[in-house]
């Protein structure tokens, strides 16, 4: 029996007399009980049927066929047919149906903290106590996988790490006890760990309480190991549907195969990933690298960045203690080489590659950046040294509709770093924004649209485009595929390889994905609280890892394997447990390039 079912669901988006058609005729069950996956690329209209189930779709859209919900609670009833700004609507709207939005740093107030907007939406739809609302907030921000959730509950969006702010998200949607829950994306910023105590959780309130869940996810692993059906769409339309079991030993459709063959995969190490259509970025990466007056970085394998014994604490609010976020971090990144950093979210990653911008001053330790034979204290540059050293180094930011300015076209905006450091006139300018827009596969049209207007991978591109503006040598890309479906992020990995060959960038890849970063790196150093608990050549770390930690993040990465589909619960389970190192852990040496942390005992015995 279906909790939701779409019955030939036909959305158009109307400007003037031109329409754009974003689903046609679309139709499928969310089983009660079940878990229904959505799969499709960016653009496919995913997000818009959810979105069109919710009563929350604009103005200008127009909406055809039938949404039917039917979970027990009342008559069957169409909300394709009620008033979108109508009490019956919005009863329903988080009340009945709960949503997960994919990007929880918009989604939120940030004016208000996460705990009273949890309770929010618990008293919006039941008639209890601000008392009563805050313990069940509380206890929802704990089954969540909040380290402390006293503490999220009184802290505000922005002071939450991405993949915090996801569970607060995740939380919110759950707070008023649906009976269907719309996720849309909801592990898009949490490591593999977290992830699957998100998605045990969420298999755990399937079974308890009978919710039916549509996940719509690009993430192929997570839909091999938690969806009981499927449904693949592709440019507004469904293409295969049916038990997760029969598409995924079937693939019936060469759309869903290749949807496959685009996911990397810690099992197997390939050169280059499959591209689904269109131009692979090797030839416009070639043009880009090969156009005249382009500066290429200093050779290869010469040192570029040294981390030396990093330390930074922030304040707490409200006369609490003050947290550490990084502890004696020491890393080094030689030039044109790609290091990959991973760890749980609030392990200090982002704040690292914020140390390295110079957007956060260490309380200790130094950064050390070599430019032709001489090392510069990054803390210590001023003026137009800075300047340049902000040309070298560029940011990925992880949330792209946050970094992006919305009132600026895509052409001013990537105009805009040319214009800061005065590099080529205006025809000049508009030349290059054309070669990167060509680069991160959008088509030039684009560059006269603005960024509410595209989806959450292509404004991931544009912000990529941004960020190679001023051919930087080191690139920090803090998660940089996290919002993009398998086949547009296999481009953009692609791309940032042959870029890298070109033009010897160097890379500092932060991830939660350990199937992207055994692809794109040489070098991964493992994070965990405030630490470097492990780092190895990424042949060695993700085959033979020694540290408890990584081991646990290894066996929590999915694979788009119905065949190896994880033990949720087993996993979630040894992630809560989590290693104490008792604060004795400190790195050393098991082999060549290979540190880890160990506690004093574990130290001697290695030593012994």
């Amino acid at each position: 029996m279906a909790a939701l079912s779409f019955r030939d669901v036909t959305l158009d988006f109307t400007a003037g007399r031109t329409a754009a058609r974003a689903l046609d005729r679309v139709s499928f069950d969310v089983g009660r009980g079940r878990v229904t996956a959505l799969v499709g690329e960016s653009g496919s209209g995913k997000s818009s049927l959810a979105l069109a189930a919710m009563g929350l779709l604009p103005g200008h859209a127009r909406l055809a066929g039938s949404i039917v919900l039917d979970d027990g609670r009342s008559p069957p009833l169409d909300l394709a047919a009620l008033d979108r700004d109508g009490a019956s609507i919005r009863a329903i709207r988080g009340g009945r149906i709960g949503l997960v939005f994919q990007e929880p740093l918009s989604a939120f107030s940030p004016v208000h903290t996460v705990g009273s907007q949890i309770a929010e939406a618990t008293r919006a739809h039941e008639d209890v106590s601000r008392a009563v609302a805050r313990a069940r907030a509380l206890e929802i921000l704990r089954l969540t996988g909040f380290p402390d959730p006293a503490r999220g509950f009184d802290a505000y969006p922005f002071e939450l790490s991405g993949g915090l702010r996801q569970r607060a998200m995740i939380a919110a949607a759950l707070a008023a006890r649906p009976s269907v829950l719309i996720a849309d994306e909801p592990t898009t910023a949490l490591d593999v760990t977290v992830q699957a105590q998100v998605l045990a959780l969420l298999e755990r309130l399937k079974d308890d309480l009978g919710l039916s869940i549509l996940l719509v996810t690009h993430d192929l692993g997570v839909v091999a190991s938690i969806a009981d059906d499927l449904v693949v769409l592709y440019r507004g339309r469904v293409m295969e549907r049916g038990s997760a079991d029969d598409v995924f030993a079937k693939s019936l459709h060469p759309y869903f195969r290749a949807l496959k063959d685009a996911n990397p995969s810690l099992a197997r190490r390939q050169e280059r990933l499959a591209v689904i259509g269109g131009e692979d970025e090797t030839a416009a990466a070639a043009r880009y690298a090969e156009a005249p007056a382009r500066r290429r970085s200093e050779a290869s394998g010469g040192r570029l960045i040294d981390i030396e014994a990093v330390s930074k604490s922030f304040p707490a609010r409200r006369g609490g203690e003050s947290a550490a976020a990084l502890d004696r971090v020491s890393l080094s990144i030689a030039r044109g080489e790609s290091v990959g950093l991973v760890g749980e979210s609030g392990s200090g990653k982002s704040t690292l590659a914020k140390v390295l911008m110079r957007m956060v001053t260490p309380d200790a330790g130094r950064v050390l950046f070599h430019v032709r034979g001489a090392a510069q204290d990054v803390a210590g540059l001023r003026g137009a040294d800075l300047g340049r050293y902000r040309r070298r180094v560029a940011y990925v930011f992880q949330d792209p509709y946050a970094a992006l300015n919305p009132r600026m076209s895509v052409r001013d905006t990537l105009t805009e770093p040319f214009a800061i450091h005065g590099v080529a006139d205006a025809y000049g300018r508009g030349v290059r924004a054309r070669e990167l827009i060509d680069l991160v596969g959008l088509p030039r049209a684009a560059l006269d649209r603005y960024p509410p207007s595209f989806s959450g991978g292509q404004r991931q591109r544009i912000a990529i485009a941004r960020a190679l503006a001023m051919r930087p040598e080191l690139l920090i890309l803090d998660e940089p595929t996290s919002a993009l479906d398998v086949s547009v992020q296999a481009q953009i990995l692609n791309l940032l390889a042959d870029l890298r060959r070109a033009l010897g960038f160097a890379y500092l890849f932060i991830s939660h994905d350990l199937g992207v970063v055994e692809h794109v790196a040489d070098r991964v150093a493992v994070m965990r609280r405030g630490r470097i608990v492990e780092e190895a050549p990424a042949a060695r770390l993700f085959h033979a890892a020694r540290h408890p930690y990584t081991q646990a993040l290894i066996a929590a990465a999915p694979e788009a394997d119905r065949s190896r589909r994880l033990d949720l619960a087993a996993i979630a389970a040894r992630a809560s447990a989590g290693w104490d190192d008792g604060g004795a852990a400190e790195l050393i040496e098991i082999e060549p390039g290979h540190r880890v942390a160990m506690p004093l005992e574990g130290q001697r015995h290695a030593a012994a």
